[in-house]
């Protein structure tokens, strides 16, 4: 168990799957990003500073770290960020559109997102399991672009 080597930070995780759903890689993203997410289910989706690196095939429960804080709001935010790469959603806050853009299928099957806030108002959307924008509901000033629509 160490402080920097091996451990596991969320919000790293998070960086990185930012940066590879904005790449356009969002299969890549997503994979570590749900990875993220199931080991948040052994801290009671409060996500510590860090954990500690061991692998599945190694313990059958994520390995807290002694001294991370828990719950940190950096980390706290990586579960937004996952989201966000799944829903392939990008927004202009405050001028422009909000973009949907779901992995093609959706790795989480079948979602819905209710009252999730952006700007001045809030959005409703559900993603079909292969992916597909069901329904989108926003209100506010925002305008939203569905991909393939």
């Amino acid at each position: 168990m160490s402080y920097h080597c091996g451990s596991v930070w969320p919000h790293g995780t998070a960086i990185v799957v930012r940066g590879l759903a904005r790449d356009g890689q969002v299969a890549r993203a997503v994979a570590p990003g749900l990875q993220l997410l199931t080991a948040a289910d052994g801290f009671d989706r409060r996500f510590p500073e860090l954990l500690a690196g061991f692998g599945a095939d190694e313990v059958s429960t994520p390995v807290p770290y002694p001294a991370a804080c828990r719950p940190q709001a950096w980390s706290a935010a990586a579960a937004a960020v996952v989201l966000q790469a799944v829903l392939g959603l990008t927004v202009d806050v405050p001028g422009g559109p909000l973009t949907l853009r779901p992995a093609r299928p959706s790795p989480l099957g079948a979602l819905q997102v209710r009252r999730l806030r952006v700007g001045d108002g809030h959005l409703d959307v559900d993603i079909a399991r292969d992916g597909t924008v069901e329904f989108v509901d926003a209100t506010g000033s925002m305008r939203v672009d569905v991909a393939g629509r």
